[in-house]
Parts: structure tokens; C-alpha cells; sequence
């Protein structure tokens, strides 16, 4: 699991972010809760999630494709714009579980967010999968624990990878960041930024930039009125 601290100064706000990759007996899922019809499985996903999360809305547990997943960064950045959101009364959504998809996807679209980012049940039938936990500093460890022997998953290693040419542009496809775009900021960045990195590196440096400021733009419409 990857685990990082961070202490938003705006808002004096402390909070912890954790990612993980799993995987999960599918069938045992079934017999272990008693899932006699297989598509009601995912929903009672969620609601193990909701129970793990509790009443005090201060953890939020998430399943989530990480098909269009740039970077943990990206992941990372997406989680402040949705904790920075619900402090500040401008979130998109009720939900922050909902608002994070939209975040990750750079999309106000609700429907659009969670077919890009949000796991259907085919994934949890697949048995490999990909969540994250917001919460209080301190808690990320055992609510994981948790979470992780409540479903007898296995932890799997998170992959992030800037030799992939194909995610890459997939990437950059879902997002409609054009090449003409990616010079641009390639042309901004330093010499020290482009040091020891190969070029798909320096791309997806650009890529994930662009990415930001997308995500930026999607405060910017609320705190507008649009």
C-alpha cells in the first residue's frame, strides 16, 4: 500500500491517503457473505465500504479503475481537490466517494466519472483491484488491515509505470490533451526538470500537468456559478 501524510496549510487540515492494489477469491467472496445471486455482489461491496467508513464522515473508501490512472500523484492531487471541496462548501457532488471519480476524471459528468473511474462487476469478478482510503492521520494502517482480512484480499504491489506507450496515449485520448498542448508545456519546463529522464518520462510529466490544471478548471466552474 502506498501511504502518504499531507497537511493542507489553507485549510489547517491534516489528513492521510492510501492506495491499493488487491486481489480477491471471487467465489470465496460469494460463499464467505452469502451472495446466492452474483450481481449483487459489487453492491455489497460498497456496502462493507460504507460500514468501514462509518457515521463520523471522516473516512471514505473507494474502488476504482486505475485504466486512466496516470501517476499516484495524479491520485494524490485528486483526493486534496475533493477534501479541499467538501471544506469549503464548493463540492460537485453529496458524496465524496462520487466526487473523487469526478476529480480523477476531470469530468462534472457523474454518469461519464464512473464509467471512466468507477469498478464495475466484471472487475470484482476478475478478482484484481484497485481502491484508496481518506482519512484522519494515523488511521490509513488499520483501517486497511481491516478492510483487507474482512474480504480475505491479498496486497499486490501498485503498479506506476512511465515506459507504457499505449496507457500513455490512452491517457492522453481520455483526457483530449493533444500533442500541440504536450509542447507547450515541454517547451515551459527547465533543463533540471528534463534531467536523467527518458522522453516518455518528460511526456508524462507534461501529460500529468495538463491533467492538474483540468482538474483545477472543475473548482473554478463551481466557485463561478457555471
Amino acid at each position: 500500500m502506498i501511504i502518504k501524510e499531507f497537511y493542507n496549510r489553507e485549510l489547517d487540515l491534516e489528513y492521510s491517503v492510501g492506495i491499493n492494489c488487491i486481489r480477491i477469491d471471487f467465489k470465496n467472496f460469494l460463499n464467505k457473505f452469502n451472495i446466492k445471486n452474483q450481481k449483487n455482489a459489487l453492491n455489497h461491496l460498497f456496502n462493507l465500504c460504507k460500514d468501514l467508513e462509518g457515521p463520523n464522515d471522516k473516512t471514505t473508501v473507494q474502488f476504482f479503475k486505475d485504466k486512466y490512472l496516470l501517476c499516484q500523484d495524479h491520485f494524490f492531487i485528486a483526493c486534496y481537490h475533493v477534501i479541499k471541496a467538501f471544506a469549503s462548501g464548493i463540492n460537485i457532488s453529496n458524496s465524496k466517494n462520487l466526487e473523487l471519480l469526478l476529480y480523477l476524471s476531470s469530468n462534472r459528468q457523474i454518469n461519464q466519472a464512473v464509467e471512466a473511474f468507477g469498478i464495475e462487476n466484471d472487475d470484482l469478478i476478475a478478482g484484481k483491484l484497485s481502491y484508496c482510503i481518506i482519512s484522519e492521520s494515523g488511521y490509513i494502517v488499520d483501517k486497511n488491515k481491516e478492510l483487507t482480512d474482512l474480504i480475505d484480499a491479498e496486497e499486490l504491489d501498485f503498479p506506476f509505470k512511465y515506459d507504457d506507450v499505449e496507457k500513455i496515449d490512452e491517457i492522453k485520448h481520455y483526457f483530449e490533451v493533444t500533442d500541440k498542448q504536450i509542447k507547450v508545456v515541454l517547451n515551459s519546463y527547465e533543463r533540471v526538470k528534463r534531467k536523467d529522464k527518458s522522453d516518455l518520462e518528460i511526456k508524462s510529466m507534461a501529460l500529468y500537468d495538463l491533467i492538474c490544471e483540468k482538474m483545477s478548471l472543475l473548482n473554478i466552474e463551481k466557485t463561478s456559478g457555471n
